[in-house]
């Protein structure tokens, strides 16, 4: 018994001591994803029709083996009303989303222009996402953003294949700019409005 409460301790404060150096220590990560950073786009589509689409980093979770993943709650991102969750992590050169089951797939990375990967997504299409640029400055509401990534993001298993978005994301901070071409009323722009640390 003694050992078993023993193990338990040393295991939380292990865990807490990984938690304590994502806060404590220079961040590093790609992505600096924190509980209460929030995100807030201007949305406009095809038809002329705008609103607002919200990114909060709402939660962490831990998933073995120690992987801590940023939950993220976002709203309106192809209509207004609309909410869906995921899970997102960070290292210092790529940015997974969580999958479910113990499975994840990268959106983002630092690598050389011209560089592609695949993956398959919960419908069995198999995706593909590439880096089109490493040093774009974008202009959006919130300001500007030098040295941006851009990612483009297509579906080649679908017949025809299929453009889905294109993503600019600025290293240490976030993503400042999309566009959807795979939604209703597409090209679907959002531009970055504003944050909150």
């Amino acid at each position: 018994m003694k050992t078993r409460v023993c193990i338990f301790l040393l295991t939380f404060i292990f865990m807490l001591s990984l938690v304590g150096s994502y806060t404590y220590a220079a961040d590093t990560r790609f992505i600096p994803f924190e509980v209460g950073k929030t995100f807030t786009y201007v949305v406009e589509d095809n038809a002329m029709n705008t609103w607002n689409m919200v990114i909060k980093a709402s939660g962490m979770t831990i998933i073995p083996p120690f992987k801590i993943y940023y939950e993220h709650d976002e709203r309106g991102y192809e209509e207004p009303g609309e909410v869906d969750m995921f899970s997102v992590r960070s290292t210092s050169t790529q940015v997974y989303v969580y999958d479910g089951f113990g499975k994840e797939h990268l959106v983002w990375q630092k690598a050389p222009v011209g560089t592609k990967w695949t993956y398959k997504d919960r419908r069995g299409e198999t995706e593909e996402r590439s880096v089109e640029a490493d040093n774009e400055t974008v202009i959006v509401p919130a300001g500007t953003f030098e040295g941006c990534y851009k990612y483009l993001h297509k579906c080649i298993s679908c017949n025809p294949p299929v453009e889905r978005t294109r993503e600019w994301v600025k290293p240490g901070f976030f993503m400042v700019q999309e566009i959807d071409y795979d939604t209703e009323n597409a090209p679907v722009g959002k531009k970055l409005k504003s944050w909150t640390e």
